[in-house]
Order: C-alpha cells, then structure tokens, then sequence
C-alpha cells in the first residue's frame, strides 16, 4: 500500500516538499550496473520497480560502504533519484549516473564522488538522510558473492541494517559489468527472490552488458508459467475463470483469450488492461484499477449486475454504469419506463432504450417486461472500456435554504466496489453526510408508487440503517453500478476517484465493512414493525459527534407516502439515524413514528453493541405511563387512528454507571414478588411503603390499577390471564419505581 508523506529534501541550496511514497525493503530490486566504461560510455544502473510509486518519491543512490557500527563510510558520493511522474510496478527504469536524467525523473548529486570501481564496490539504494536511512535495496560485488563484516575502505561494505542477502540483497563475485540473467516470469515475491540469487547473474570485464527483458507471467489455459498470482505483467493467453482458476493482481494485464471474473471474483490491475480479446464481470465480481491514469484499450468489456428479487417489471432500481459508455437498454431492452432524475428541477425525465448513461450519474429504471417474476433479474453492461480513474459530476444547488431541493441522483461508476466512507469524506465540502439505497419494502401491485420508506440510509460517522424486515443496513460499501440519492450542501462537482475503489465486497448493493466498522461502538438499531410494514433507526454515541444535527453522524428521515416511518427527533428534525456525543449516565431520545393505518405495531431492539450491552435499554411510553425494558422482550402497542406521533415515546438508556440492571439494582433487592395460581404478593424487605401497582400486559395495555397503603400487596390471580407475561409497575410512597416482568402461572 502506498502512505502519503512530506519529505523536505535540502538539495543544493533549495527545500522541496515531495509528496512521495514511502518504501520497504525489496520494493525495488538492481537488474543492472556497469562499473567499467569502455569508451566513456556513462556508468549505468537500470532497476525493476516492485511497488508502484507516485510522482515526488525520492530514491538515493551511494556506494557508500555500511560499517558495522550501523553508520555510513562519508567519502563518496549519493545521487538522489527524483520520479516526476508516477512510476507503476513492472517498469525498469535506466539511470546514466551521475547526473544526467531520464524519462520521467531527474538525477541530482547530493555528496559528489559518486563512482563505481573496477575494483570491487557497492550499491546501496536508501530513502531519508544519510544519518538516519531506510534502506530498500543493496548489491556489492567486492569479493566472492559475499558482504564484509565493516566497511574498511572504498571497496568493501557490511550489509545494511534491514536487508538480509538473498531476500533483498544480493552479493556477486567481483566483476565490472553485470546484470540478472534469470527468469521473468513468476510473482513479485519470486521474481525479487530470483534477482537476490546471484547464480542468476551474468557479466563481463571488457564489455557493457545490458538488461533489456521485460518480467511477464503468461497464462496458457491450464497454468501461469511461474508460480504465484501477485504479477508484474500478467498476460492470458488461454481461457481463464477466477472461479476456476483463482483471483489474481499484476502491474499491467494484456488479455488475450477470454476472462471471466466471477461472483466473489476479483482481478486488481495497478495500471493497464490491454484487452486484445474479452472480458466478462459477473454479477459479483471485481475488476479493480489502482493508478488513475491507468489505460484500458479494445471494446468487448462485459459487467453484469442482478438485482434483489422483484415482485414485477413495475419495481424501479437505482442504476449506473460502469462502462465509459451505455444506455437505458443496457439494464432493460424492453421496459414500460426509465427515467433519469433533473436535479436542477427536482423532478423526474422519462427516457428510452437509446437514452445514454452518463459515468457518476444514477437512473431509476424498470425491470424488463419479459423477465421471469418474481425473482431477480439481471443487466449487461456491454461494449465500451471500464470506467477508471478520476470522475466529476456536477451537483445541483439550490442556495434558497431547502434541503428538499438540493436531491442528486448518483452512482458507482466503477466494476467495483467504492467505500461509502471515503466517497463521503472526500465530498464532504459539497455534499451532505448521508446516502440512501432504494430497496423495495413497499409491496408492488403495478399500480402504487414506490415511496420513501423504501430507502435503506448511510451516514460515514454513524453507520447505517435497513429498510426491509431482516434486511442487511448498509454498512461501508457501494457496489458496482448502484446507483442511490445524496443531498448537496453546496454549488460545485464531487468526485468519484481510484482511492475510493476496493477489492472484493461487491457481492450486495450494500452489504460490507467500512473504516467506521474497524472496532466497536455504542450503537443501537430499533425496529418499528407491522404486520406489513418495517422501520429501522440506528442511535450511536460517538466522542467526536456533538448533540446537535451534523452531515456527518445525522440522517434525515425521508418522509412522504410511506406507510410506516420511524424516527428519532431532535426538535422537530426526523432522523432516521442519529449520532450523539458520548455515552453519558443517563439519555433519553425522543422518538417519534407516522403511519397510514391504525392498528397493533412492534418495537423492538435489532441490535446493540459497545458498551450499551451493559447498560438499561428502556422504552417510555407516555401515553400508558410505562416504562419498558427492551432488552427483555419487544413493546407491543396499539395505535386506534392512522397520523404522526411525535409526544408518545422516548429511547431512555442508563449506564452502568448510573443504575445496575434491573434484576440487580437495590429496588428489586428490596422488593419479594410472590407467585401463585391464587395471587401475586408484592412486598418490601425494608417496610417501604407500597403507594401503587400497574398491571399491564405485553401489548402494553393497562390490565389493573391498585392504590394501596402498607409494605404488601395482594392481586387476586382470577383478575389476571393465566399463562401470560405481565409487567409490574410499583410505586413506593417515596416516589421510586420498580419494573418487573413475570410469567402468570
């Protein structure tokens, strides 16, 4: 992986800010030097580059010896090696030392003296000062294939701290000119253990040898002609399956028999896809392309992408294309409608089979009327190159305060997976925090709309939230060619770019990890049920959220048509997920719900992690004066009218640090409850005052009101439903309250 850091090299009399990569040892090996030079011919060093670097990267180059005493002999010469542009994994580079450039970088001296003896000497290839290096890279050919103890004079050199001979070294026999004669083909790790083996070197005292081979690794249908699946040039040769044949990487991919990327596939490519044949992506699988600048060249690209099941042709999904160029007909070459979205007029345009798809943007289209339903249904992007490297696309702004006009409708552009998170982050100046998946909760009959329940939401601070009855809450990725809404916060484009791509994980639209996912947090996913319908909240507690509304924790609701909608509130903001700031004793959510029908509905906790495992998850209900504990059994209420309801419910969540759990706490351990098919017996330890009990069944409804005076109780069982949880509230005249549920006998 490549680091961005800031390197201030002093060269000459001028400081230069580099934005460079930072190397490992072996992410370079020498393949060729020439310390002899016949007719003035310059001195020559050509290396491979195993670990792509960008523009600004700084290599030094010393014959130096190393002495034992882990410092540097000072009497010759380095010569900083300076790429200006970026360099990808495969090439070989040649340097006329000391001081002349090349293509694509320059050569500047730094101690001078640098110069090769015929006498034996040493190339040491380091990244930072002199005083304090980093070393990559190293050769000596002073003795028989062997590195000194000390470096004792001009000669001689031990082997750098860091490198070890054989692995990222290499020692030869005493000789002027030399380069590696060994095998090209093979992966990265073998082709570097090749070069450090000097059996594979050859060269000459009189005369210049050259190293002109390129490494390439070939497929023939059956194997790779070198072993491994991490390659420099990999070239197909012969039919290849991922599923078959297994996933691989190269520096540059030539393809010239037919490549089929499987579901759960995956191909990475640091640069060029030359594809002299075919390539076919599966549903599922992925083509990643690291380097922006990286080419692909040929026509017959093939990405296919199958959607969840569909009820009929009439359910819309949210597309975009990963190919540089394709239409409507791409995901339905028969269909009643496709439409894109007008951003400027927040409205939607009906289009047709011949209406072209434009990288970055998202479309809403209709199943094909001659697929088989319900059940899935597949589109084939075919024709034209991957889409790679850096896309624009412009928002639309309406700058009139209504963040109900600034909707964009926009997607995945690559045969990848894109992290939800970076996309945002890198966005975050133009658009807001929070994304959302249209997924299909609404039953379809052909004649409803689909409305805004159907959006499963992504914040980047807080995670995400489901849309449909045991559905997965999008998580950290965006599959390829899903397309999905974000609200813009500012005039201007966003940016689709290659660090935002990621291998793998492209098997669901919006099923995978993300950077908010690498440990756990205090969370919490409510559900909302009815017998039809489905709601999920996600409330999260973050140290670098405030209470507030922020982009970045905070997602709003969208409300409209829907037939169930659940929300958090703050003020009169419906959010369907919310980020606080951290964790406190004691918190209590407002929470709030619409619904088009009356009717019996269900809350219950999805999940919880982070420190919410130990604390007390209760639900108020204001209306029956109930105080519910979530993490014993879900709430079941009833609503007699249809509306929104914004005053009834609250989210209340005590931590260990306020309360211990309610079978713990010092109330239930002063309070005996008695069970019997006869009666229940409610009494305090500690001659407490009983002052009243609620009775109220798992619905929620209230079943009995006693007042009562004394520290015991009575309730006569034939008042209460055998065979039945109840919960019972009781009232000390002290003011406290006690929670317990119980199984009537």
């Amino acid at each position: 992986m490549k680091n961005k850091i800031t390197l201030i090299v002093a060269i000459i009399f001028s400081n230069i800010i580099f934005s460079q990569t930072t190397l490992s040892a072996g992410d370079i090996a020498i393949v060729q030097y020439n310390s002899d030079n016949p007719g003035s011919t310059p001195e020559v060093i050509k290396f491979v580059i195993l670990n792509s670097l960008e523009s600004g990267t700084v290599l030094n180059f010393t014959d130096h010896g190393w002495k034992s005493d882990g410092s540097f002999r000072d009497t010759e010469g380095v010569v900083a090696w300076t790429a200006t542009r970026d360099f990808v994994c495969g090439e070989v580079v040649t340097m006329e030392m000391p001081t002349t450039s090349g293509s694509g970088f320059t050569l500047t001296t730094v101690d001078s003296g640098f110069a090769l003896t015929t006498s034996g000497d040493q190339i040491i290839v380091f990244q930072g000062d002199v005083s304090s290096p980093t070393f990559i890279f190293a050769i000596n050919n002073e003795g028989s294939a062997v590195w000194q103890s000390d470096s004792t004079n001009s000669r001689t050199s031990a082997i750098p701290t860091g490198l070890t001979n054989g692995t990222n070294a290499v020692a030869l026999t005493e000789i002027d000119n030399a380069k590696y004669d060994g095998s090209l083909s093979g992966s990265k790790s073998t082709v570097l253990s090749n070069i450090c083996n000097q059996s594979n070197w050859t060269g000459d005292d009189a005369s210049v040898i050259t190293f002109s081979g390129t490494f390439n690794t070939t497929w023939n249908g059956s194997i790779w002609d070198g072993a491994g699946s991490d390659f420099l040039n990999a070239t197909i040769d012969g039919t290849y399956s991922t599923a078959s044949n297994g996933n691989f990487s190269a520096c540059n991919c030539t393809v010239n028999s037919a490549l089929t990327v499987d579901s759960g596939g995956e191909v990475i490519v640091e640069n060029d896809i030359i594809n002299n044949s075919s390539i076919t992506v599966e549903s599922g699988g992925s083509v990643v392309q690291v380097t922006a600048t990286g080419v692909d060249t040929g026509s017959d690209y093939t990405v296919k992408r199958e959607t969840t099941s569909q009820s009929s042709f009439n359910v819309f999904t949210y597309w975009s294309t990963p190919i540089t160029s394709a239409t409507f007909a791409a995901v339905s070459p028969t269909t009643h409608e496709y439409f894109s979205f007008n951003a400027a007029a927040q409205e939607w345009v009906l289009g047709n089979a011949s209406t072209p798809m434009a990288p970055g943007e998202g479309y809403a289209l209709e199943g094909p009327d001659t697929g088989s339903y319900p059940g899935p249904q597949t589109a084939t992007f075919t024709g034209a190159p991957f889409n790679n490297g850096d896309i624009s696309v412009g928002l639309s702004f309406s700058s009139d305060g209504d963040a109900d006009n600034d909707w964009n409708l926009i997607g995945n552009p690559y045969p990848s997976a894109i992290d939800a998170f970076t996309f945002l982050d890198d966005n975050s100046a133009v658009l807001g925090g929070t994304i959302y998946f249209w997924t299909h909760n609404t039953a379809e009959d052909g004649t409803v709309d689909n409305t805004e329940d159907d959006y499963a939401m992504y914040t980047y601070g807080s995670g995400g939230a489901a849309a449909v009855t045991g559905g997965s809450a999008p998580d950290g990725n965006i599959a390829s060619t899903q397309g999905f809404f974000s609200q813009a916060i500012a005039s201007g484009s966003l940016s689709f770019t290659n660090s935002m791509r990621i291998s793998g994980n492209n098997t669901s639209f919006f099923k995978s990890k993300s950077k908010i996912e690498n440990s756990e947090r205090d969370r919490i996913w409510l559900n909302l049920t009815t017998d039809k319908s489905f709601s999920q909240i996600l409330v999260g507690f973050f140290d670098e959220a405030t209470d507030g509304i922020e982009s970045k924790f905070d997602g709003v609701r969208l409300v409209g048509k829907s037939s169930l909608n659940f929300y958090s509130l703050i003020d009169d903001i419906h959010l369907g997920i919310q980020g606080k700031s951290s964790l406190k004793e004691k918190e209590i959510i407002p929470l709030g719900f619409s619904a088009s029908t009356s009717g019996y509905f269900t809350i219950s906790i999805d999940k919880f992690e982070g420190r919410l495992e130990d604390s007390n998850i209760f639900l108020e209900d204001v209306h029956l004066n109930v105080k519910h504990n979530l993490k014993n059994a879900d709430y079941v209420f009833n609503s007699s009218e249809s509306g929104e309801f914004n005053n009834r419910f609250n989210l209340i969540i005590e931590t260990k640090a306020s309360v211990l759990s309610i079978d713990d706490n010092s109330l239930i351990r002063n309070i005996k409850i008695k069970d019997s098919k006869e009666k229940i017996t409610i009494e305090t330890l500690n001659n407490a005052i009983i002052k009243k009990v609620l009775v109220y069944n798992i619905l929620g409804k209230q079943v009995l009101s006693l007042e009562n005076k004394s520290s015991s109780i009575e309730l006569e069982a034939t008042l209460l439903k055998s065979n039945s949880i109840l919960i019972l509230k009781t009232i000390l005249d002290t003011g406290e309250v006690s929670i317990n549920k119980i199984y009537k006998n």
